[in-house]
């Protein structure tokens, strides 16, 4: 079944690899549309967030791997695609039409990574995942996250009582007023 799975993932056109659609619904991104005999399709299965306190995913979607969802924790803005490649019901070989319905394969792609995550880089991981998969317990494969956040805009400098990105017409009540904003949330900074 491996070197089926690995010839499925270079039938994936690179363009199918990148530019992902935007939105948290589920979409099939290849085969389209899905014939009987195919193995494997490439599902968009929605944008997740995901927990860095607690390295947890958490998506609507896919409740296999939603698996503790603390409610005092805060999640992360930065949206991860997450792409699985899952065995087809109508499957030509016998034993990946078993497995069906189950993701083979789970990779979570970081949406606006800089630099962008290559095609290539997208079926190393989806191999990696994979092989982590195990077809006699039907145990879900590791996702594996691929990108990197784009660096923060630093914020704006104080100086002496304003913002520096303030224009001169705007006055120091506007600067009282963020350093207040700033002193509540016990932000200080340095003179």
């Amino acid at each position: 079944m491996s070197q089926v799975f690995r010839d499925f993932l270079y039938e994936i056109p690179d363009s199918k690899l990148e530019g992902f659609p935007p939105g948290t619904g589920a979409d099939t991104l290849f085969p389209k549309p899905i014939r009987p005999g195919d193995n494997f399709r490439l599902d968009k299965q929605g944008v997740s967030r995901y927990c860095s306190s607690h390295k947890i995913l958490v998506h609507p979607l896919d409740l296999q791997i939603l698996t503790y969802h603390p409610p005092t924790k805060q999640f992360t803005q930065e949206g991860y695609h997450n792409l699985h490649i899952q065995a087809n019901k109508e499957a030509r070989a016998t034993t990946i039409k078993k497995l069906a319905p189950s993701s083979l394969a789970v990779v979570l792609v970081l949406e606006g990574s800089q630099p962008p995550v290559t095609p290539d880089e997208i079926r190393k991981a989806l191999m990696r995942s994979f092989k982590t998969y195990d077809s006699q317990t039907m145990r879900y494969p590791t996702a594996i996250k691929l990108g990197t956040a784009p660096l923060p805009l630093s914020p704006p400098k104080v100086v002496a009582g304003t913002t520096e990105d303030e224009d001169q017409g705007a006055g120091k009540s506007k600067g009282k007023k963020w350093n207040d904003t700033r002193k509540r949330k016990g932000i200080t900074t340095k003179n």
